[in-house]
């Protein structure tokens, strides 16, 4: 989804201008529409513009202020209708501004009054209005990229892409002190904002999936290839993202069904050696309280609950059986927890006590480090059957 800020507006308008009123050009031509009139006194240079293009500033203070008095605003629109309109190529700034109205259908931030009402005044033919009233009230919206925790949905499409942008191989995750940043978007690959002329085009090129909305249609870019597809989509591009997320899905799978093959016969080699584990004797009750991942796997910890999460969804049953046909089980349980406990009163790490388990279980076991991979699924195992990790509150 893309936002409708000010960096969105520039980016779209840059398709509606002629050749001579492309990226600096264009957006000096628009921010000065209300910053050379008499009572806003704001430099516009290229820095300026390429901080707004690239979300790193907000808007000056002084054209926002101004942005709000009446005499500014109709000055605003004259200008749009006698400076910016006959610079507009005719041939495509019904497209710009069609995925400008998109750009504010997908943004829910946007009310539904200011869409409408723009709308209105687009389909009326009133096209300076429309881009100047459009103009007014994007200056005003937040325009500045927020940092935020990868969002636990996105996982599974970032390990599409191994965490790496597919078309300029930039890193899509940053870690700050601890916790993951996202460095990315997630587009979708036949996008919303299309012209109905695109959607025709885009469509005759290769069909999009039958559920645009689900992950077939998604991938992960970073953030400057995500805004720079979403904002003014290209043919050449969509079909090369479709061919890109057919590879990755192929490869994904391929290696989905490669972890799989010999592991199930590990993991019970790892479970009969447990079996033989006499344990020492520790003496803890085992926790009855059965939580989900979700609630015992810290957010800041996005990748180690994707690959929990992936273990247990894959191979809870099978362990489970294969435990079943042991009898100790309990004393297996309860040497686990009784790990778990020492390493937790270590105040040790959720990442480190997954590892430490793993090869705790390795050791005692006398398997190989050929084994660690199963190891470290048991352990997600006993997560999620309630012996490791408390809950999150």
């Amino acid at each position: 989804m893309s936002d409708y800020n000010i960096s969105s507006y520039m980016m779209t308008m840059q398709n509606g201008f002629a050749k001579d009123n492309k990226n600096e050009s264009a957006g000096r031509l628009l921010l000065e529409t209300i910053s050379t009139q008499n009572s806003v006194t704001v430099d516009v240079d290229a820095k300026m513009i390429s901080n707004l293009r690239n979300r790193k500033t907000e808007i000056h203070d002084a054209i926002k202020t101004a942005s709000t008095r009446t005499e500014v605003i109709a000055k605003t629109v004259e200008n749009f209708e006698t400076i910016v309109v006959p610079k507009l190529n005719p041939h495509s700034f019904a497209d710009s501004c069609e995925r400008l109205i998109a750009i504010m259908d997908s943004d829910n931030t946007v009310s539904d009054n200011t869409r409408i009402n723009l709308s209105t005044i687009y389909q009326k033919g009133n096209i300076g209005e429309f881009l100047a009233r459009s103009f007014l009230y994007v200056i005003n919206r937040q325009n500045k990229s927020i940092e935020s925790p990868v969002e636990y949905d996105d996982i599974p499409l970032l390990s599409e892409v191994n965490n790496e942008c597919p078309l300029c191989h930039a890193p899509l995750v940053k870690n700050i002190k601890g916790q993951s940043i996202k460095k990315y978007s997630v587009i979708k690959i036949f996008p919303d904002n299309l012209s109905s002329s695109d959607v025709t085009t885009f469509t005759n090129a290769i069909n999009p999936p039958k559920r645009v909305n689900s992950n077939e249609n998604k991938m992960t870019l970073c953030e400057d290839c995500a805004l720079n597809y979403e904002i003014v989509p290209e043919l050449g591009d969509y079909i090369e993202l479709t061919k890109l997320k057919q590879k990755y899905v192929s490869a994904y799978q391929l290696q989905q069904k490669l972890t799989t093959l010999n592991l199930e016969e590990e993991i019970t080699d790892v479970i009969n050696a447990l079996s033989q584990y006499n344990g020492t004797g520790s003496s803890c009750s085992l926790s009855m309280d059965a939580l989900t991942i979700y609630k015992k796997i810290s957010l800041e910890n996005p990748l180690l609950k994707h690959s929990i999460t992936n273990e247990v969804l894959t191979y809870y049953r099978f362990i489970e059986d294969t435990f079943s046909q042991i009898s100790s089980f309990q004393l297996i349980a309860t040497e686990i927890r009784a790990a778990f406990l020492e390493m937790d009163r270590q105040n040790k790490s959720q990442d480190e006590i997954v590892n430490l388990l793993s090869n705790w279980i390795i050791q005692n076991t006398g398997m190989g480090t050929q084994y660690s991979t199963a190891s470290h699924i048991i352990v997600s195992f006993f997560i999620q059957n309630c012996e490791v990790f408390y809950e999150i509150s």
